[in-house]
């Protein structure tokens, strides 16, 4: 008898165990958006004022886009380990497209303006004529703009294919004892966050950026 309840206190202190890191680590995702937020408006805030540099002139663009790539996901797990809600996109056909939307871009932008940064920095060091003719801030600020536009412009289907709203029945029984019941069918109105685009066409996309 002993014996069994040193086993049940120590499974019951291992649970708490568990649940308190999982409690931890339910704010990690808050904690890393707030973190990056401000590291990266202070990369912003440096590279502005040092903005004469073309190397500058990219790391600006992508302390926004890497900041803005924070909060889909990270909000997500938040809101649904902590608060214990679902996926907020399915909230609102507004927020599913507007988030996936900022998401899809913020990425695809950032890892476009590193590869053109890594460009830059390659034809700086081993071609005297572009240190010269085309390594300059007002070339770099046109080709992040134009990186912007074009992913802005690629993506725009998001805004009108991901999600979709729909009616369902819902039915619900009263039970008002064993031999009587009633039920009643009610329409409900849904909204779903998902591409509907085929499976094999979102996945294309998805890994051609």
């Amino acid at each position: 008898m002993e014996l069994n309840r040193t086993n049940q206190s120590s499974s019951n202190y291992a649970l708490s165990v568990q649940l308190f890191f999982l409690d931890v680590l339910t704010f990690y995702p808050i904690l890393t958006t707030i973190v990056g937020t401000l590291l990266n408006a202070l990369i912003f805030v440096v590279s502005f004022r040092l903005r004469s540099s073309a190397t500058f002139i990219f790391l600006m663009f992508m302390s926004v886009s890497d900041a803005l790539s924070l909060y889909n996901w990270n909000l997500n797990q938040f809101i649904g380990g902590f608060l214990h809600q679902q996926d907020f996109t399915n909230s609102s056909l507004l927020l599913c497209r507007l988030f996936n939307y900022i998401q899809y871009v913020s990425l695809q932008v950032s890892s476009w303006l590193l590869v053109l940064l890594s460009l830059d920095r390659l034809l700086f060091i081993t071609s005297r004529q572009y240190n010269i003719k085309w390594s300059k801030p007002f070339n770099a600020l046109l080709a992040s703009s134009l990186v912007v536009l074009v992913f802005m412009a690629v993506n725009l289907h998001i805004l009108f294919t991901f999600g979709q709203s729909y009616y369902m029945n819902s039915t619900e029984t009263n039970k008002l004892d064993l031999n009587n019941q009633t039920s009643k069918t009610t329409l409900v109105y849904v909204e779903s966050c998902y591409s509907w685009l085929p499976d094999g066409v979102s996945l294309a996309w998805m890994n051609t950026w």
